[in-house]
């Protein structure tokens, strides 16, 4: 196609619509293309229109895998970054975390666009690797103003609160009451520049869990709303979870939540269901469940972690046929697993296919995996 024979704006709209992957390696086809890509009111055209991957995070490289053609594709970990974990991400942008060579009490960060091969180094203080971190950007400045929020946790409390800003080089404390805590660390969402985790606290004595955000331009915690159901939890050890769930996004402003679950400890009957919010933006936030489905052909999900890492958390997102899409970890042997996609509706499983080679249960390669939509957002100066 040449870009001579049609109109621009025609142009525009139809390579808005191009998959990231295909863009990139094609973006140098002349130098409108290429102009275009650097385009900041493009590059924001082209991320509304993108559809959502899904990302493993491993020790060496990032998985990138295509649901609509399960095309995967695999991106190399800058040099620099060592033992690293995923701590947010927004806009295609990873704010990613490693440790320090004085070990775990220094941590070093950086925003990376893997597709693009940007990172952007951020200086930090000392910072523990336990502290939780969240990345977005003030609404007020057009996505311009990225921040980073750092909580100072330790041993399951919270501490001193910073915030950095991307404009000024500069990290600032300010005063938020924590009374929460975060059970599930790496269950987080991005919608429209704030952040959304699981969070737990206690009612009248009992754990409960919540959904809580940080809102970026007000600088503001938000209690947003309760679980429609109770996270159960090992009688024996009270920390082990018995049952999986994960967290993502849904239709731009709005939440969803998977859940694995079974009867009772040791019953082999399970259940998985999916639940969704109405807009996150409205007065009162309350959930609905979309679909259940009963003793589903899915490996059993155990949500352990290991040096802070999450391992096996599925990552998924609705997509728009009304079935979920998943990746996680099947069991494939005695000690094999494997990474294996699956598309499953109210019916049951529509698609299974295994996307890697199997690998030791025990030695899982994957540090963590989430829902991610590539973009041509440069990472912030």
């Amino acid at each position: 196609m040449a870009s001579s024979s049609l109109p621009f704006d025609l142009v525009e709209d139809i390579i808005s619509r191009v998959p990231m992957e295909s863009l990139i390696r094609f973006k140098r086809t002349s130098k409108q293309w290429y102009a275009l890509c650097n385009d900041k009111r493009f590059i924001y055209k082209h991320l509304g229109l993108s559809k959502e991957r899904l990302m493993r995070f491993c020790l060496d490289n990032a998985e990138i895998i295509n649901p609509a053609t399960l095309d995967l594709l695999r991106l190399p970990v800058p040099a620099e970054f060592s033992s690293v974990a995923i701590s947010s991400h927004c806009n295609g942008l990873l704010l990613c975390r490693w440790y320090g060579e004085r070990g775990p009490r220094y941590v070093n960060l950086a925003v990376w666009n893997p597709v693009l091969g940007q990172v952007k180094f951020v200086e930090s203080s000392s910072q523990h690797i336990t502290d939780r971190y969240g990345f977005g950007y003030d609404n007020n400045n057009n996505r311009d103003s990225y921040k980073i929020l750092r909580i100072s946790w330790w041993y399951l409390e919270a501490g001193e609160v910073e915030i950095y800003d991307f404009k000024s080089k500069l990290w600032r404390a300010f005063s938020a009451t924590l009374d929460w805590s975060m059970r599930f660390p790496y269950q987080y969402v991005s919608l429209n520049g704030n952040m959304y985790w699981i969070a737990e606290t206690k009612v009248n004595g009992n754990q409960k869990t919540f959904i809580i955000s940080f809102d970026f331009t007000k600088e503001t915690f938000k209690h947003i709303c309760w679980f429609p159901f109770e996270v159960r939890l090992s009688a024996t050890t009270g920390r082990e979870i018995i049952d999986t769930v994960a967290l993502s996004g849904f239709r731009v402003d709005r939440l969803s939540l998977f859940r694995d679950f079974r009867q009772c400890v040791g019953d082999e009957t399970r259940e998985m269901e999916v639940w969704v919010t109405n807009k996150v933006t409205d007065g009162v936030v309350s959930w609905s469940k979309y679909f259940n489905v009963a003793r589903p052909d899915l490996p059993i999900l155990y949500p352990f972690f290991f040096e802070y890492r999450p391992m096996n958390v599925p990552s998924f997102f609705i997509n728009k046929t009304d079935s979920i899409v998943l990746w996680c970890d099947k069991v494939v042997g005695e000690d094999y697993a494997c990474p294996s996609f699956y598309e499953i509706g109210q019916g049951g499983i529509k698609i299974q296919v295994e996307t890697g080679q199997p690998f030791r249960g025990k030695r899982n390669p994957c540090l963590t995996n989430f829902v991610y939509v590539p973009s041509l957002v440069p990472v912030p100066e």
